[in-house]
């Protein structure tokens, strides 16, 4: 009976200690959304030790928000002084104590915080270029210790360790790297990290296709191709749903794939498939990204280029060229070499358009890049078409000044084979 008595005092104990940490929790959450200035949400750090974790998650993600917001403003507001409020004091306790508790103590394995709560933290840093090593290094030790091995978690940190640039081998330069590299056999800890990533990835029965994507530009962007098995998965996943990629996502794929020179011939013809169904959604950034990379992994392959979705680009740059969407400097090449003073006022109107130019980068124009992507790409695929170079060579002139020398080079050498061949 006393054992008994024992047990349901220890429950009611427990009961109430939940009751209270939630009226606590909830209390903090409410005191931390009716703060919308930096000062108030920094001047919190002080009461750090005594919050609940879900709570000092919420103040670091809101904090992070609102200094993005602000420094946006100051920034459109030239009178305005910019502050880095990463510097400010509150803000370096917040970190420090984030970082202390990050593996143990009250955000650590054995705490409430959930991985979810831990990629909200990294995302806040992110948004604001917040680049702190120690709980970077202390998350990719939570992956290597099987403490987070969530495959959908895994993924998004590497997107997030992948983004900051951040490498576990540059933080251990010199003698200490050599060190470690002769106890793990000459594995970095940046490879033992990825070894450990695609462990859990081929582990996962399924894996949904947006995951999938996302892991494929995962490795494009850290540079690790030579895990075959894993890239096969990660297609075979992609080729079951290739229709519910975005735009964005179809194009990570082929720039991954053409990094990786290698990519499996299903889902070669299902890319493919899905960006010539795609195309009209499209943008020409997008497309001369997909082109590009298509006849890159056809000349690494020894695959021969796919002229349906060449035709398909081909016929969408002329019909806009002639719809005069491209550009309203159209001239011709004749009368520009022929009158001195037309060419002086030509360049005098592509030097004024220049900051219209870099503008609408993001819109649907044909700038330098693209056209030395698409050119490029037609180049090496022995896609030859006068009207469609003639239409890519007209508007980069328009756009000369805008152009980098790489691109210039580009340009010129596919016009050297469109010579050739002609």
């Amino acid at each position: 009976k006393q054992r008994k008595h024992e047990r349901v005092q220890a429950a009611r104990i427990e009961e109430m200690t939940k009751d209270a940490h939630m009226i606590q929790l909830r209390q903090e959450i409410q005191t931390i959304e009716s703060l919308n200035n930096v000062s108030g949400l920094l001047a919190m750090s002080k009461f750090l030790d005594r919050m609940q974790p879900k709570s000092v998650v919420r103040l670091f993600t809101k904090t992070c928000q609102v200094i993005k917001s602000e420094n946006q403003r100051q920034r459109m507001s030239p009178n305005l002084e910019l502050i880095d409020y990463k510097q400010e004091e509150g803000m370096k306790e917040m970190v420090k104590f984030i970082g202390d508790n990050w593996a143990f103590g009250a955000l650590g394995i054995d705490s409430t915080t959930s991985n979810r709560d831990r990629i909200q933290i990294l995302e806040a840093m992110l948004s604001i270029g917040l680049k702190n090593t120690k709980i970077l290094g202390e998350t990719c030790n939570l992956i290597m210790a099987d403490s987070i091995n969530n495959v959908e978690a895994v993924t998004q940190i590497l997107n997030i360790l992948a983004k900051f640039k951040y490498s576990l081998s540059q933080e251990l330069e010199g003698e200490k790297l050599e060190e470690v590299k002769g106890q793990f056999g000459g594995v970095t800890p940046d490879e033992m990290l990825l070894q450990k990533c695609a462990q859990i990835m081929k582990k996962e029965p399924v894996i949904k296709p947006h995951v999938s994507c996302l892991m494929i530009w995962n490795l494009y962007a850290i540079g690790y191709r030579s895990d075959r098995e894993l890239i096969d998965k990660l297609s075979k996943s992609l080729v079951s749903n290739l229709q519910l990629l975005s735009p964005q996502e179809l194009v990570s794929c082929f720039k991954a794939f053409a990094y990786f020179g290698y990519v499996p011939e299903e889902a070669r013809s299902g890319l493919i498939v899905q960006a010539i169904r795609s195309s009209d959604k499209l943008d020409f950034k997008s497309l001369a990204e997909i082109c590009e990379s298509h006849a890159l992994i056809c000349e690494r392959q020894g695959y021969f280029p796919d002229k349906t979705l060449l035709t398909v680009v081909r016929n969408l740059i002329v019909k806009h060229n002639r719809e005069d969407k491209l550009g309203k400097l159209v001239y011709k090449a004749s009368s520009m070499f022929n009158d001195e003073v037309q060419l002086t006022h030509q360049m005098e109107l592509m030097i004024a358009h220049r900051d219209r130019l870099s503008a609408i980068e993001d819109s649907n124009y044909l700038l330098p890049k693209q056209v030395a992507q698409f050119m490029n790409a037609f180049a090496l695929s022995e896609y030859y078409d006068f009207e469609l170079y003639q239409v890519l060579e007209q508007c980069l002139v328009q756009q000369m000044d805008l152009a980098t020398g790489p691109q210039l080079v580009q340009v010129f050498g596919a016009h050297q084979r469109l010579t050739l061949n002609m």
